[in-house]
């Protein structure tokens, strides 16, 4: 079964390469009609800024904590510095721990939305989430330039991203590496807002 070569007009000379393989890609290509279109629901004005882009330099996230630290400590009134600097030890009590490890992105970014939400609507402030810390066997120098290896510790890397996101994002007062007994490099301690 040959390809069918789309049919050529005296244009074609003028197509950049990437317009030409776009018109032979799409050649034979019916539009839907318009009522067949399924309506989407209008974004609301603000959703694209809440949105955004991070890079996964760890500088730039290193400046984004201490940004998220001096934000933390002006919010006064959800908690104060004694408890901010218990919180940040480990000597706040936690009351919920999820442990994530092993999951797929999916499945994580999934089950850890849910925990916070059901945390937050229970009225809990401090909870752990477990990450784990990659497979450091896959992390070794004969994997730097295979790029089709699975990226070691993608959870470690994922879970901070979304607990800054929608929907979670508005509810996380602060995050801050467990402490060794909690789990370390592998597991963040969660600090919640109170809620409203």
């Amino acid at each position: 079964m040959g390809s069918r070569k789309p049919p050529e007009d005296e244009n074609d000379a003028n197509l950049s390469d990437d317009e030409r393989l776009w018109r032979a890609v799409t050649h034979d290509v019916t539009p839907i009609a318009r009522e067949n279109v399924p309506k989407m629901k209008k974004a609301a004005k603000n959703s694209a800024k809440s949105v955004k882009i991070r890079p996964k330099n760890p500088e730039f996230i290193m400046k984004e904590e201490k940004i998220a630290a001096k934000t933390l400590e002006s919010a006064g009134k959800d908690v104060d510095s004694r408890n901010l600097e218990r919180f940040r030890k480990g000597k706040m009590p936690i009351e919920g721990r999820i442990d994530l490890h092993g999951m797929n992105q999916d499945t994580a970014h999934r089950t850890l939305e849910r925990f916070i939400l059901s945390a937050y609507g229970a009225g809990k402030r401090c909870v752990l989430v477990i990450t784990g810390k990659g497979d450091r066997e896959r992390a070794g120098a004969e994997h730097a330039t295979d790029w089709m290896a699975p990226r070691p510790g993608i959870l470690r890397e994922r879970v901070p991203e979304w607990l800054r996101d929608v929907p979670l994002g508005p509810l996380v007062l602060q995050t801050a590496q467990a402490q060794a007994k909690d789990g370390g490099s592998g597991a963040l301690y969660v600090l919640l807002r109170r809620k409203r």
